[in-house]
């Protein structure tokens, strides 16, 4: 009867470990699956962090094309005025050789007069038609000189024009930087918010992970106290290799790594 108590007794020692080692694997179990989601959780926020920098930095080249562009039309601007400029003086340049040409006919009509009033009786016929020949030629001069005119204006009105489109690109090249420049701070500020976010995620689960260690090994400091009592109402029913001091260590080491998962 007291080896049967004992048996007994052995046995639901035996059962009461089973059922601690067995609630203590399910709690880590637990643990293991909170800080699964956890990292998910943290993983999935990274991703976003990092789909938000890539949407940024997109933003950022956008302005900067922008801004490229921006500073192609200005040059572009720069050269039509330079054209312009020299389409001006071109311009000057003909007007003067149409002054002279004028100046030229003029004083080559002068020494005709004069001619033909030394000669009035025979070059009467070619007195009337250089007449006409002049008469003419002052009229096409001076529809040339209109022409002309009218050009120069033009000419002159296209730099004012040319001027306002400058600034209107120097205006659309500044709204560009400040663009990329906020671009800049706010992809600066998300990659320090995703800095400390990743700092307190390790942290947390360091904290966790020390709290899960002194758990186990309080546990299994428990389990190794409890042993001991077991073992020695056990002795008198175990085979005789128990009762040895090998038996004893071999049956204290299986316990031991049985209790830790």
């Amino acid at each position: 009867a007291k080896q049967a108590k004992q048996r007994l007794l052995a046995h639901l020692a035996r059962t009461q470990c089973q059922e601690l080692r067995v609630a203590w694997s399910l709690w880590l179990r637990a643990l293991c699956m909170l800080r699964r989601e956890m990292q998910d959780s943290l993983h999935a926020d990274c991703r976003e962090a990092r789909f938000a920098l890539g949407e940024l930095a997109a933003a950022a080249q956008l302005a900067q094309v922008e801004r490229s562009e921006a500073e192609a039309k200005r040059f572009s601007l720069a050269d039509e005025l330079r054209q312009a400029a020299a389409d001006r003086e071109e311009l000057g340049q003909l007007l003067a050789k149409e002054h002279r040409e004028a100046a030229e006919a003029k004083a080559e009509a002068g020494r005709v007069a004069v001619v033909e009033s030394a000669a009035a009786s025979k070059m009467a016929q070619q007195v009337a038609s250089l007449r006409s020949r002049r008469a003419q030629g002052a009229s096409q001069r001076e529809a040339r000189r209109e022409a002309l005119a009218e050009e120069l204006a033009v000419a002159l009105a296209a730099p004012a024009a040319l001027r306002a489109n400058l600034r209107k690109s120097e205006a659309a090249a500044r709204l560009a930087a400040d663009e990329e420049l906020k671009a800049r701070q706010s992809a600066e500020a998300l990659r320090l918010e995703l800095e400390d976010l990743h700092r307190r995620a390790a942290a947390h689960l360091a904290g966790r992970e020390a709290v899960v260690a002194a758990l186990r090994c309080e546990a299994v400091l428990r389990e190794r106290r409890s042993e001991p009592r077991a073992l020695g109402q056990g002795m008198a029913s175990q085979p005789p290799l128990l009762h040895s001091p090998t038996g004893g260590r071999i049956l204290c080491d299986t316990l031991s790594n049985s209790s830790i998962p």
